[in-house]
Order: C-alpha cells, then sequence, then structure tokens
C-alpha cells in the first residue's frame, strides 16, 4: 500500500513538474533567444515581444535575481536570459551593463537614477498628452475651484510673464503652484449613457504670489495657449509615469469601450492614446492589458434583416492611468484600423 501511494505522489509530482514546463513552453515562443542585451530604446513591451507568444505575460516567467542589485530593474546594457529554475524556465537577469553600475567620482558617490531604467512601454509616446489632459468628476472640482476674474492691466488674454488675478478658495499657502483648465466635453458612457467624467484641458501654470481675502495674485508661469476669464485653477500634481510596472492581464474580467482617441483622429492606430470606459471601479490598474474586438453589423440580403457578425479581434492596448470611471491607455497592437465604439475585453 505504502509503494503504491508513493508511487501515485511520484506520478503526481512528475505530472505537475511537465506540466509547468509545458505552461512555460506555451508561454514562450518557438524562435526565443536564450539572450538579449538591452538597448536604449528598449521597453519590456519589446523585450518581452522577443521571448513571449504574448508581451504581457512577462510576470508568468519573470524571475527576480537576488545577487543583482535592484533586479525588478532593467537598464540599457543588462543581459537578459533564459534560464531553467526547479524545472521551470525564467526570465532573469544575469549580467549588468554599464548603465546600471555605481560610478564614483571623489569626493561624492553618484549613482544611475532609478528612471533610466527602461519603461514598460514607449513613456515619449504618451507623456506630452497626459500633461496636458485631466479627468475630473462632474459637478466636483472643476466647478467649485478658483477662477481667472481679471488679467494685468485688464488685459484680454494672458501668457507666461503676466501677472493675473483669480477668486475662490486658496487651502494651500503662498508657495503652491496651480494649473489652469478649461473644461471640455463630458464624457457619456455609449451603452448606459452615464456620464463618466469631464475632460479638462490644461492652458498653462501659475504661481500663487499673494492671497487678500478671496483673491490671489498670480504670475504666469508657463501657458499653452492664451488665458482667458473664467478659466479655473486647480493644485497642480505630479503625473510623471514611474518607469517600473509590467503588462499584465487585469484581475478581474471586465467587458468595456473605446470612447475617444487623441489628436481628434477617425482611425485609431499603433501608439494613439485613447479613453475607455472602465476604470478605478471596474479593477482597472496600471499596466493591464485588453484585448480590442471588432464585431461587424451587417445586413442580411435573404432575410432582410440586421445581424452582428462574431466578434473578431483586432488589437491590445494597455491602460497606463486609471480614474475613477475611466482610464487612459495606449495601443500597443493594431491588426487593422480600430475605431471608437471597438469593444474591448481581457485578453
Amino acid at each position: 500500500m505504502r509503494n503504491v501511494l508513493h508511487g501515485c505522489i511520484a506520478g503526481l509530482t512528475l505530472m505537475l513538474v511537465v506540466g509547468l514546463v509545458q505552461a512555460a513552453q506555451g508561454i514562450l515562443k518557438d524562435d526565443h533567444p536564450q539572450q538579449y542585451r538591452v538597448r536604449q530604446g528598449d521597453n519590456l513591451w519589446s523585450i518581452g515581444g522577443l521571448f513571449l507568444e504574448n508581451p504581457w505575460q512577462w510576470p508568468q516567467v519573470w524571475h527576480n535575481n537576488s545577487d543583482i542589485e535592484n533586479p525588478h530593474l532593467i537598464f540599457p546594457g543588462d543581459t537578459v536570459s533564459l534560464i531553467n529554475i526547479d524545472g521551470q524556465q525564467r526570465l532573469t537577469i544575469t549580467a549588468r551593463g554599464d548603465a546600471s553600475r555605481t560610478i564614483k567620482l571623489s569626493p561624492k558617490v553618484r549613482s544611475t537614477p532609478l528612471d533610466s531604467a527602461i519603461p514598460a512601454i514607449p513613456l515619449e509616446k504618451i507623456n506630452s498628452f497626459l500633461r496636458n489632459n485631466r479627468i475630473l468628476e462632474v459637478g466636483k472640482e472643476l466647478e467649485t475651484a478658483p477662477y481667472v476674474i481679471a488679467t494685468h492691466q485688464d488685459q484680454v488674454i494672458s501668457g507666461t510673464g503676466d501677472q493675473i488675478y483669480a477668486r475662490g478658495e486658496f487651502k494651500n499657502g503662498y508657495e503652491d503652484a496651480y494649473g489652469i483648465y478649461r473644461r471640455g466635453d463630458p464624457v457619456f458612457d455609449p451603452d448606459s449613457g452615464e456620464v463618466l467624467g469631464v475632460i479638462a484641458q490644461e492652458i498653462g501654470a501659475v504661481k500663487v504670489r499673494k492671497i487678500t481675502g478671496d483673491i490671489a495674485t498670480l504670475k504666469v508661469t508657463g501657458s499653452r495657449e492664451e488665458i482667458r476669464i473664467g478659466d479655473r485653477l486647480l493644485p497642480s500634481e505630479e503625473r510623471r509615469l514611474a518607469p517600473v510596472f509590467y503588462p499584465k492581464e487585469p484581475e478581474a474580467v471586465v467587458s468595456g469601450r473605446i470612447l475617444g482617441v487623441d489628436s481628434g483622429v477617425t482611425s485609431i492606430g499603433k501608439f494613439n492614446n485613447v479613453l475607455i470606459n472602465l476604470g478605478v471601479r471596474d479593477g482597472m490598474k496600471e499596466g493591464d492589458v485588453l484585448a480590442i474586438y471588432r464585431q461587424l453589423k451587417i445586413v442580411d440580403k435573404i432575410r432582410k434583416e440586421e445581424i452582428r457578425l462574431p466578434a473578431e479581434r483586432v488589437g491590445l492596448l494597455m491602460v497606463y492611468r486609471p480614474f475613477d470611471k475611466i482610464s487612459y491607455a495606449i495601443v500597443m497592437e493594431a491588426h487593422q484600423p480600430l475605431k471608437i465604439g471597438d469593444m474591448i475585453k481581457n485578453p
């Protein structure tokens, strides 16, 4: 009986090991390299695409090498290798390149900053878009925020270097910086009709010089457009994306749609920034990858009725900034031109 039991356990163990290896092999590309030396301009998505069938499955095969400083960060010059650990194929850093080494400069020691690590996605494709836009809840922040009431010497419009005046409640003291925003159109859910938020476009930035009652004297420190009376002020927020987050599958089962796209274009392609009707309340987090589906509507000429064809997968996007009810995402793959209204689901 004991031999039978031992035999069963050994058999189950063997099956588990074989299953894990097969699972890893199913994730890995057939023609994957054994090593890759990271170059400037790489990102986790592009490196993942060299080794994996689906780049967002990176976390399932990544192994943090405890002998490497900051093993979760990858720098240009590092060597990423495919190794076997306890019968499983794993990706890990096997050598650090010059870009991540500590450089001794007497009498000080200076280390390469963490933001030199490669990002998850090409951040240059989204940073300018992210700086210029902000999602706000309707009836809250923007409507109750301080507003521009006058410009220096009663100018019609103002720009960088000008002095302007705003009225409202300034809670944070004299030294705080504010962004100047102009309200855009509200964003509606295409299926439920719910108002998901309003896009506030950043016009410029100001610094508080003094506050008298509810009137603030401000200096314009930067402007992208002419500042007008009625523009709103919101406390500046640090929105620079950390490079250290990984593409991954969402934790929850979700379904939504593409709501809009930057630049006012109608045909969406790779690296376009899009707005989707899924947010924090739906479980969205930075790095979540979603598949994009197209479901065409046609007329059955025989039965004279309108029908929908089966949904076809046409691309992938990754969430990089979730808000409460909506999120900004970047299109990572597009097998054909995408459109507003296309469906998004777990990959």
